[in-house]
């Protein structure tokens, strides 16, 4: 496996988590 391929995974990996994390912490702040 390339490892500038693997890389992008984790980024794109990491920026969807991130979203998700974001929108958890909104939805729970307004409850």
């Amino acid at each position: 496996m390339d490892l500038l391929f693997l890389a992008l995974t984790a980024l794109c990996f990491a920026t969807v988590a991130g979203l998700a994390h974001g929108c958890a912490a909104l939805a729970r702040r307004r409850g």
